[in-house]
């Protein structure tokens, strides 16, 4: 592997550890919400998390094969090199996760924050 691949796996390890703690801390706060008794705004939070993950997962499913369709078009015409190989297919799992890590961070953000009285 070349040092951009090398960068590319760096890259994608810490994107995967910050939303890591972005789930925890998300679950820590959705869970005492999602699992009380029944009320306007736990069932407001449940379809939002539940939309939130179809979305993100259709998103990220979306970009994906663009990226896909790009590395295809880049072989196909011998621009992409074999060694660039690696590469490319960390960016088309970066273009899949993405959507999921933007949304469980804003979730972290928005969940984490002190409720106003």
């Amino acid at each position: 592997m070349d040092k951009k691949t090398y960068a590319a796996v760096a890259r994608s390890a810490e994107t995967s550890a910050a939303a890591v703690l972005d789930t925890a801390t998300t679950l820590w706060f959705r869970m005492p919400i999602l699992f009380a008794n029944p009320t306007a705004a736990s069932m407001t939070e449940w379809q939002r998390a539940w939309s939130e993950k179809v979305e993100a997962a259709c998103t990220g499913a979306f970009a994906a094969g663009v990226a896909s369709h790009r590395m295809t078009l880049m072989m196909a015409s011998g621009v992409l090199a074999a060694d660039s190989v690696p590469l490319e297919m960390m960016r088309i799992a970066e273009a899949a996760t993405a959507p999921g890590y933007k949304a469980v961070a804003a979730n972290a953000k928005r969940l984490s924050r002190p409720k106003r009285r």
